[in-house]
């Protein structure tokens, strides 16, 4: 049985070890070959758990995720505190949270990267976009 620090720690490791990756891309390619290389998801379980509209939030993903690709280009290596770059988390998650407007909406959103792969061996990334803190659309 695997306890919770054990977990936490997995975690930790395997975070840093995406992170790790991002960084080592980052240093190779400029950021926006990296960004563009990147697949985004939008977190639809979460949206149908609080019964949002899924054709009304598509459209809205669709319109923010180019407004975001610029934005993260463009933050990466800010020393801005509230600039879209990305930072582990404390249980090992890599986000940031940002105000995204499109399709004439404005939401709170949690963009966290993922690695896609292994954790050793990550080939990729994934930019999940998860508006899911207001309880309304």
């Amino acid at each position: 049985m695997v306890t919770d620090d054990e977990y936490i720690t997995k975690r930790l490791a395997e975070g840093r070890l995406v992170l790790k990756a991002w960084e080592k891309q980052l240093s190779i390619h400029q950021p926006w070959q990296v960004i563009s290389a990147a697949t985004y998801q939008l977190n639809v379980d979460g949206c149908e758990i609080l019964k949002y509209d899924i054709a009304i939030v598509t459209r809205w993903f669709k319109s923010v995720v180019p407004r975001l690709r610029l934005m993260i280009e463009r933050d990466y290596g800010s020393h801005n505190t509230s600039a879209a770059v990305f930072k582990l988390g404390t249980l090992g998650s890599i986000w940031f949270d940002v105000l995204l407007e499109g399709d004439n909406k404005t939401k709170k959103t949690r963009v966290a990267l993922t690695g896609v792969g292994t954790p050793k061996n990550v080939q990729g990334f994934c930019i999940k976009l998860d508006p899911t803190f207001d309880p309304t659309w």
